[in-house]
């Protein structure tokens, strides 16, 4: 059943964007007043969202605002979710130390940036004299927590632990050996395993 303006979302003040680190990337966030056919006519708005990336740092811009202004808000707030960055990373905004939460679950930073204008855009500089890129060296310490919460009896986890510990430290080649080296019933535990991480 098509409802009225059923693709209608209006002017979004508030945005979440995820930005995914170790690589250079590109996003064009478009607009239009999602009821009518006026972006045929040009009435939209375009925004370009982009991460420079570098080894020991990054830069992720939010362009201004190009097109037509009036679908879109003055002022924008951002939760900017900066997924896959080592711990440590320094967050700047024109040279001034951002306020960033680490969820170290999730290799995440979530930083909020408040009335950021359309008609100018802002640029985040993302800093860490270690590198930036998170690099899995929490990934022993994510498996044993992952192996309390799975369900089996103490003799299995040993011997999950015996394979992925024969797995990070690379004494199998490769994946389809780890995988082989398996009885069936150890490999759906391996499944389980694998979805809390």
């Amino acid at each position: 059943v098509h409802q009225e303006n059923d693709n209608e979302l209006g002017n979004r003040k508030d945005l979440e964007i995820k930005i995914a680190a170790g690589a250079d990337g590109k996003f064009t966030l478009y607009e239009d007043d999602g009821i009518s056919l006026n972006y045929k006519n040009g009435s939209f708005a375009k925004t370009d969202l982009e991460l420079c990336w570098n080894t020991d740092n990054a830069t992720f811009k939010i362009g201004k605002t190009v097109g037509d202004k009036s679908l879109i808000p003055d002022k924008r707030n951002y939760s900017l979710m900066f997924c896959g960055f080592k711990n440590g990373c320094e967050f700047f905004v024109n040279g001034e130390k951002l306020n960033a939460q680490y969820v170290k679950k999730e290799n995440t930073y979530i930083v909020n940036l408040q009335d950021v204008s359309t008609l100018v855009g802002s640029s985040v500089e993302i800093k860490n004299s270690n590198g930036i890129l998170h690099d899995n060296s929490d990934c022993r310490e994510k498996v044993s927590d992952a192996l309390i919460h799975t369900q089996c009896d103490l003799h299995t986890k040993y011997r999950l632990i015996d394979l992925l510990e024969a797995r990070l430290n690379k004494t199998m080649s490769n994946t389809k050996s780890f995988i082989a080296d398996c009885d069936t019933h150890i490999a759906g535990y391996l499944l389980e395993l694998e979805s809390q991480l």
